[in-house]
């Protein structure tokens, strides 16, 4: 199919190598400018490593969580814990203890 078959099946005011030149562009651009990029991964690393993979371990507080089956494998049991917890006579005198 021809250039101009392409444009015009693709609708009208619609330009089919815009998107080829902007992808250029940012290629280019990430290019030029390589080490800033690099200079961002080590922060990257870091908020991965330590503020987002933690997250995971949450998921523990709603899961009968057995070592051997381990985040995914356990059993869902929602809030019980937590209701059980804050149920439990000697709450608040835990809560003040910590």
């Amino acid at each position: 199919m021809s250039e101009m078959a392409m444009a015009e099946s693709a609708g009208p005011g619609r330009n089919i190598g815009a998107g080829v030149r902007r992808r250029n562009a940012r290629a280019r651009y990430l290019r030029s400018h390589w080490d800033l990029y690099l200079m961002l991964l080590p922060g990257l690393v870091y908020f991965a490593v330590y503020k987002y993979l933690p997250m995971w371990g949450i998921v523990i507080a709603f899961q009968e969580y057995s070592v051997f089956s381990g985040i995914r494998g356990s059993e869902w049991v929602g809030l019980s814990h937590f209701r059980e917890m804050f149920a439990n006579d000697d709450f608040y005198k835990i809560l003040t203890n910590t």
